[in-house]
């Protein structure tokens, strides 16, 4: 059953004695990547403030000899913005140690922060497996937009099929990932907008924290931070539920009050039946 709300009704329950940790493992991924912006705001700060004067120098004095310095320094202040790609690098590198926790807490497991630690010996496999993903996306969005959006649905599933299947070749996984979504993309896509209204209320609590005076600033800042590591514990909670469903599908059977209950089962030699006699 992969409608939204069955889907996210199983997240909250696997959650439901692991938000703590599932919050703070997003927590930690959320500092790393911050320390990470932060260094490279600062390296590059400098050569931004050379460009800026640079250019005033130009400006000013109409000296065409200060054009060849404000690019220079342009120039090596893009090239930390290039270093930026980094940031994807490491959510990659985080993600999967980061899945296979959310997996085994979906299976029933009670889930530690060593836990998210034990199966950092896999990141590698993980980058690897987001990177061809990322390739492949990026090779079928050249072909307009779209494709490379049907086969971000299409490939959904392949870091489960990797995590469970360790000896697989990240091709075969994707392979495996697509078969499996053939028919459910729609519902994935319908799973993801259902948290449209949940970004939206962090937006909006964002928004009125920033109008508070002095404090304000650095009140969003904790909310956005804080509210962004559980809604990010809640989808990647789902998108396991959603594989669980899509490979092993769970029976429900809904006995409502219009529905008559199974007759009783009569054992036909039952010494209570008349009919039950014996010839001689």
């Amino acid at each position: 059953m992969l409608t939204s709300g069955f889907i996210k009704q199983k997240a909250r329950k696997s959650l439901q004695d692991n938000w703590i940790t599932a919050i703070l493992l997003f927590l930690i991924i959320g500092v790393v990547g911050l320390v990470l912006s932060v260094i490279i705001s600062i390296l590059q700060q400098p050569y931004i403030e050379n460009a800026d004067r640079y250019y005033d120098l130009l400006v000013n004095t109409k000296n065409s000899v200060y054009i060849e310095y404000y690019f220079t320094e342009m120039m090596k202040a893009y090239a930390f913005e290039l270093i930026q790609l980094a940031e994807y690098f490491y959510i990659w590198i985080f993600t999967f140690p980061a899945l296979l926790f959310f997996m085994s807490v979906s299976e029933g497991e009670k889930g530690t922060l060593s836990d998210f630690k034990k199966n950092f010996n896999r990141i590698w496999e993980g980058f690897k497996t987001y990177l061809i993903m990322g390739v492949r996306i990026f090779l079928w969005s050249l072909l307009f937009i779209l494709p490379g959006i049907i086969k971000t649905f299409s490939y959904a599933l392949t870091p489960m099929i990797k995590a469970k299947n360790p000896e697989r070749t990240v091709n075969e996984c994707i392979a495996e990932s697509e078969r499996i979504m053939s028919g459910k993309k729609s519902s994935l896509f319908v799973l993801y907008l259902s948290f449209i209204g949940w970004y939206l209320l962090l937006a909006v609590v964002n928004v009125c924290l920033e109008a508070i005076p002095y404090a304000g600033m650095y009140l969003s800042a904790v909310a956005s931070f804080v509210g962004g590591a559980v809604l990010n514990a809640y989808v990647m909670m789902s998108e396991v539920e959603f594989y669980h469903e899509s490979v092993n599908p769970t029976r429900v059977v809904y006995v409502g009050p219009n529905v008559p209950p199974p007759p009783p089962k009569i054992d036909v030699f039952d010494e209570k039946d008349p009919f039950n006699e014996t010839v001689t």
